[in-house]
């Protein structure tokens, strides 16, 4: 099977925004921040009850604010990262025409003067994003694979079962 697609600045942006809000690291750290959020929050809110102290609302405001935004500032952190990796390392390169092959035993992408070859064994997780699939070579690593890429309905569905009949060691999300 062979797949022909553009790959953009936005899709590389959502492959580590999808990873980070994926991770269990990041789950743990948002009910934590959650949590904690809450409770000064209530502590600052007590103390502004108790003393009338303006500050200790400015405070507690503070603490909400940060925990209800937190997420949407570390997309936006993300997406600047990812932008500014971008320019230093000239990634922009990539942006351009990808052909991805499931071959017998490999999986292999060509974009620009580079090709890349990867043996299914060597594939960590199959990730499927509303607008993607990405194909984990590692911890932060892949190909990223956009859905409209896809002719239909059928292909994806094709697609998926090539890579379940080749990558056994595989983990699908």
């Amino acid at each position: 099977m062979i797949l022909r697609y553009s790959i953009s600045q936005d899709d590389e942006i959502k492959f580590p925004i999808y990873h980070l809000e994926h991770s269990a690291g990041f789950k743990k750290s948002l009910v934590i921040n959650r949590i904690l959020g809450t409770i000064l929050v209530l502590l600052t809110l007590n103390l502004f009850l108790s003393l009338g102290s303006v500050a200790t609302l400015l405070v507690a405001m503070t603490w909400g604010a940060v925990c209800i935004f937190w997420p949407k500032y570390n997309r936006r952190y993300i997406s600047a990262l990812v932008k500014e990796a971008g320019d230093e390392y000239k990634l922009e390169e990539s942006y351009c025409e990808h052909e991805l092959s499931l071959r017998e035993k490999t999986v292999r992408e060509a974009f620009g003067y580079n090709v890349v070859e990867t043996k299914y064994d060597n594939l960590m997780k199959i990730a499927s994003a509303p607008e993607h699939f990405f194909l984990y070579t590692g911890t932060m690593s892949g190909f990223i694979v956009p859905l409209s890429a896809f002719a239909s309905e059928a292909a994806k569905g094709e697609f998926l079962a090539l890579l379940r009949q080749r990558c056994k060691s595989c983990e699908f999300v």
